[in-house]
């Protein structure tokens, strides 16, 4: 998360590790749900992905000939493809779990830094309605040192 932080902010890594983890510790329930959303993701992904691969491994030995007569069972063949397929998704899906951090971080550190003037500058229209506008004036106006406290 800090390197995050390091590429949003501009700041050395002890900074943005504090920024990241006062992000974290401010938004702790957007994170849960979207951390929670994503693996049920990325857990369905690798799913899918093993399935349809021992699959087609299958399809392929059992009908085809030539494959078929060499070998006696197909099932070490789908197990050995099985593995492959773990490993190749686990290695593709992992880009969808940092860049589903990096979007969420994105979203938020724009939601903290954009004051009265700017709320909103650097993120779509259509994002406006899920982003939390701090109160501006009164008694419950937000004056904040970091990003937490």
């Amino acid at each position: 998360m800090a390197y995050i932080q390091m590429a949003l902010t501009s700041s050395n890594f002890c900074m943005s590790a504090w920024k990241a983890f006062c992000l974290i510790l401010g938004n702790a329930g957007r994170f849960a749900v979207a951390t929670t959303l994503g693996t049920i993701f990325i857990w369905m992904g690798k799913i899918l992905i093993i399935c349809s691969t021992v699959i087609i491994c299958y399809v392929i030995i059992t009908n085809v000939s030539s494959i078929n007569d060499s070998l006696s069972s197909p099932y070490f063949p789908c197990i050995l493809f099985a593995l492959i397929a773990y490993l190749i998704s686990s290695i593709f899906l992992s880009i969808f779990g940092f860049s589903m951090d990096v979007i969420l971080q994105s979203f938020l550190v724009d939601e903290t830094l954009a004051g009265e003037g700017s709320y909103g500058a650097h993120r779509p229209k259509t994002l406006d309605p899920f982003a939390k506008k701090p109160p501006s004036r009164g008694p419950n106006a937000v004056k904040r040192k970091c990003c937490c406290c």
